[in-house]
């Protein structure tokens, strides 16, 4: 098949890229973020430069149209928030069957934390309580009768970037920006953290993988992984990608204790973990063959990773990891994880990582914000 992946800028990209590759599939890729990682893989066969989809969504979106024609493209996979830029422009296109999304209305709802936990109290999945508080006088009103230990977000965020935490009434309530209203006061549970990421067709769960972050760079981002089995988790995806008849890719972070298993919000676009899916622990087009074949409509069979694979995106757990475990540690643990970047028969973005870093920095300090908050800045979806 003929594919293009989008959001190349993201190292998931480029492990996803060396998959469809390995299985026999032509790769492009396209990206409004340069330089990235796959622009010099050999896995990929072009790469493709669009619009900022967040300040030019209708050129961006026929710039994709027109690749399919061009290039007749089967299959245009997003990978990072423009998945919801390209499901607002796939709902009128006639070119909608090739591109591998749902429906805006369902990502956004998944998206947004507060309407993802109203979602699983309607399905009678677990849910902490969860507050949605869209304006000032809301947050002071919740500020006002609240009590225990709460985590405060906005309703459209990654990455954690923005996350405070809040006991009430012992301390003084956080400074939460206006800006970023509606906000998300979720009651703070103790556990074990781990994440999802899941490849679902017709509300068939295809390919998963459950797995601890180890590393993080920041409070969200995972750069360090290890692979566990986690059988409540894989049921609940099912679950509600049965439910919602979804099709794409879905990932979920999750916290487990005594009373039982707890979403605590939802991303409705590939992950880190899915590079848990791309490695030689799985067969070799296992994802490719869960992703695309057509016979998996109604195939049962499900593509699961091993328990015990570690992972790692290297340079950023150095970068990252430094703050979070002695030096010994971090090198231990680097020893016993493979990078998900470095391939001896494709070496070029292994070397081409400090180049993207640098430019992303570069970003950051031009718009006043972090590397990280940086990466996704001309594609972060904050509603309609």
């Amino acid at each position: 098949m003929n594919l293009l992946l989008s959001g190349a800028r993201a190292p998931v990209t480029l492990a996803l890229a060396r998959a469809f590759d390995r299985a026999g599939h032509r790769v492009s890729v396209a990206d409004s973020f340069t330089p990235h990682l796959c622009q010099t893989s050999k896995a990929v066969r072009a790469s493709l430069e669009l619009p900022a989809p967040r300040w030019h969504p209708d050129a961006f979106f026929a710039r994709l149209e027109h690749a399919i024609v061009s290039e007749r493209l089967d299959w245009v996979i997003p990978t990072c928030e423009e998945v919801f830029h390209i499901a607002r422009g796939a709902e009128h296109s006639p070119l909608r069957a090739h591109f591998f999304v749902d429906r805006l209305e369902t990502l956004g709802t998944l998206h947004h934390k507060g309407s993802f936990m109203a979602l699983c109290q309607a399905l009678n999945l677990n849910a902490p309580e969860t507050h949605t508080l869209e304006t000032e006088a809301e947050l002071d009103a919740f500020r006002s009768r609240a009590s225990g230990k709460w985590m405060f977000k906005p309703a459209f965020s990654r990455f954690a970037t923005q996350t405070q935490q809040w006991s009430a009434p012992e301390e003084a309530f956080p400074v939460l920006d206006a800006r970023s209203l509606p906000w998300v006061a979720q009651r703070f549970l103790e556990g074990r953290e781990f994440c999802t990421y899941s490849v679902v067709r017709a509300g068939r769960v295809r390919a998963h993988v459950a797995y601890r972050l180890l590393y993080r760079a920041g409070r969200g981002a995972g750069v360090y992984l290890e692979s566990i089995r986690h059988r409540a988790a894989l049921e609940f995806v099912e679950r509600l990608a049965a439910q919602l008849e979804f099709n794409g890719q879905i990932a979920f972070d999750f916290i487990e204790n005594p009373a039982g298993l707890w979403p605590l919000e939802c991303n409705p676009r590939a992950v880190s973990g899915a590079a848990l899916l791309c490695g030689p622990e799985t067969a070799q087009d296992g994802l490719a063959r869960a992703w695309l074949d057509e016979p998996a409509w109604q195939d049962p069979s499900l593509l699961e990773a091993p328990a015990g694979i570690r992972a790692t995106f290297a340079l950023p757990t150095v970068l990252y990891g430094l703050r979070q475990a002695p030096l010994l540690r971090l090198l231990s643990d680097l020893l016993r994880a493979r990078d998900l970047v470095w391939d001896a028969r494709d070496p070029s973005p292994f070397f081409r990582q400090l180049s993207c870093l640098w430019a992303m920095q570069r970003r950051g300090r031009q718009l006043g914000i972090s590397a990280l908050e940086a990466s996704t800045w001309d594609i972060a979806w904050n509603g309609a």
